[in-house]
């Protein structure tokens, strides 16, 4: 045999050892109980990268966690979902927690120290909230800065309502120094959703609306009260509107169109309450012949 039918002799001779090995160690790795036994290869390999030992899986026995699929564990033991984290969450007053529980506190950071610190703020939260804390950043600094606004007595539902939607202190302090202080949480949370804040209130003040009620300002952002439209009023002569009055104007769409049209149909004197009660009623040439001798120009 020359050197060359050696050398490969040799190569496969060396492959051949690394296979046995391997099949002879996953077979060992599988024989040594039932529940390995019962693994694929690849569950196996799983648990061998992933350090999924037999103690591991004991301890968590151990722990209340019986009866685990291999992707639970192998999540468990990825995440950092140790017996030591499961005996200090437990320690912690976190009990009869899932694994998906267990795995989502780990991913967001919710340990014994987030926990202990959360009871520093004065509060002893349940699971979800523990989550909600971590996910939406509520932290002690910014509890205490939003009491330090007038809002020191927020349930954890409310605080992270703040959070999602962007109340900040400076926001509480911007509207305020509009004349907007003690304004509920609730409506707090209403105004950022519909996008009131300090910039269109003075808006309003400007479209000499002068301080309008909490609710109007909701309204007359929710219906796009703006310059524009103000000036479409005034050049219909309507001016001085209500905040109300001038919302009923955009909702009923009355516009110079509209308003010609009622004149060309013999109507006079176009009050902004007589022209919404108009396009109410649907105004018509039919409607009107109806209508002669009636006084609606009553309608004040």
């Amino acid at each position: 045999m020359n050197t060359s039918f050696k050398r490969i002799a040799i190569k496969q001779s060396i492959v051949c050892a690394f296979l046995l090995f391997g099949v002879a160690a996953t077979s060992a790795y599988a024989q040594k109980d039932d529940y390995y036994a019962s693994l694929t290869s690849d569950e196996i390999t799983a648990f061998k990268i992933h350090g999924v030992t037999r103690s591991y899986i004991e301890s968590m026995e151990e722990l209340g966690f019986k009866n685990l699929d291999p992707d639970q564990l192998v999540a468990m033991k990825i995440h950092g979902v140790t017996p030591s984290y499961v005996r200090g969450m437990t320690e912690a007053g976190i009990r009869n927690l899932d694994v998906d529980d267990m795995v989502s506190f780990r991913i967001h950071g919710v340990d014994p120290d987030f926990i202990a610190k959360t009871r520093e703020m004065g509060f002893d939260l349940d699971a979800d909230d523990l989550m909600a804390f971590r996910i939406h950043g509520v932290k002690a600094s910014f509890i205490k800065r939003i009491a330090d606004a007038g809002y020191d007595n927020l349930n954890p539902d409310k605080l992270v309502a703040f959070k999602i939607h962007g109340i900040s202190p400076s926001y509480v302090e911007d509207i305020a120094d509009l004349g907007y202080d003690g304004i509920s949480a609730d409506k707090l949370i209403a105004f950022r959703i519909h996008g009131v804040n300090a910039r269109f209130m003075q808006e309003m003040e400007e479209l000499g609306f002068g301080k309008p009620s909490d609710d109007d300002l909701i309204a007359l952002r929710i219906f796009d009260i703006d310059e524009r439209f103000m000036d479409k009023m005034a050049d219909l002569g309507f001016t001085n509107l209500s905040p109300q009055r001038a919302i009923a104007l955009k909702i009923y769409k009355i516009n110079a169109r509209y308003v010609d049209k009622m004149r060309d149909l013999g109507m006079e004197n176009l009050t902004p309450v007589r022209l919404i009660a108009m396009k109410m009623l649907d105004m018509d040439r039919g409607l009107i012949r109806d209508l002669e001798g009636e006084r609606y120009e009553d309608v004040n």
